[in-house]
């Protein structure tokens, strides 16, 4: 247990398999199966330590641990992208748990299981009866930020749309908070809204804090201010974009608009030192060749 707690999952493996290897005591060997699946699940091995927690599950006495050993088989299942089965797994688990502190997060992980199985229609109803019936969980904003991605991905904008007012409107303070302003945005832009939408990304981006939604927001506010015929304010905001974020996966893209509209521009020699700071500082992008 030391070991594992130190991190040395490969090591308290180890000293877990002698224990169920040397002794026959019913309540070590269920914990040794449970710290087994931990290590096992840390060394990115989840199939293994699926079945070393539904191992631990079957053996514990202690209610409270066979609950926590069933949860993390369902876990595991799920890390290994056996969606079917984690959906299996977290029902189950509900309902033999409903009063237990998981019951909520294993409602939701089977409704994300249903989701990346494919079963969206059901997925959908579960994430807004999780929202519906929680809402001032933690799981609230998050199951309905859920539904509404599902809602994108069939390109339903319209809903999608709604469903992101909702977030804002009934979870204003949650951390999915800002994903839903950084969507609400861009169903505004894909609609040619590009003042409403530059408002949401401006929002999102001041301030300079760092995560995945002020990048994308800050990389959407020089693509508003071009579309608004702002050219000049577009190009202060893509020189600030690569100044504040130079290893974005957006970086070649703002670097080479840059040089393109420099180019246009006529000014060609700004332009050149734009395009060779594609391809020296991005030489992997496919835009480096295009760059030289």
């Amino acid at each position: 247990r030391r070991l594992l707690d130190a991190g040395r999952h490969a090591d308290a493996l180890g000293g877990f398999q002698n224990h169920l290897d040397a002794y026959e005591d019913p309540s070590g060997r269920a914990e040794a199966q449970m710290g087994k699946g931990w290590c096992l699940l840390e060394l990115k091995r989840p199939a293994e330590a699926a079945a070393a927690f539904e191992k631990a599950a079957e053996q514990m006495a202690d209610p409270g641990r066979r609950a926590e050993a069933e949860f993390k088989a369902a876990d595991a299942w799920f890390a290994n992208g056996q969606y079917a089965t984690a959906f299996d797994r977290y029902e189950a688990f509900g309902k033999a748990h409903p009063d237990s502190p998981l019951a909520l997060r294993a409602a939701f992980l089977a409704a994300e299981s249903l989701n990346r199985a494919g079963r969206t229609d059901e997925a959908l109803v579960r994430f807004a009866a999780i929202e519906s019936r929680s809402p001032d969980t933690p799981l609230a904003p998050q199951a309905a930020l859920q539904r509404v991605r599902i809602l994108e991905s069939r390109g339903a904008w319209e809903e999608a749309l709604a469903g992101h007012e909702a977030i804002l409107a009934r979870h204003p303070a949650s951390a999915e908070a800002g994903a839903a302003r950084l969507g609400r945005g861009l169903i505004r832009y894909r609609r040619g809204e590009f003042d409403a939408a530059l408002k949401d990304f401006d929002a999102l981006a001041a301030g300079g804090s760092a995560g995945a939604v002020p990048e994308h927001a800050a990389f959407m506010r020089g693509w508003c201010l071009y579309l608004l015929g702002r050219d000049g304010d577009a190009v202060r905001v893509c020189r600030e974009f690569i100044a504040r974020h130079p290893a974005s996966a957006w970086a070649p893209d703002v670097q080479f608009w840059l040089g393109e509209h420099a180019y246009n521009l006529g000014d060609f020699a700004t332009a050149e030192t734009e395009f060779l700071r594609v391809a020296e500082a991005h030489a992997a992008s496919p835009l480096a060749d295009q760059a030289l």
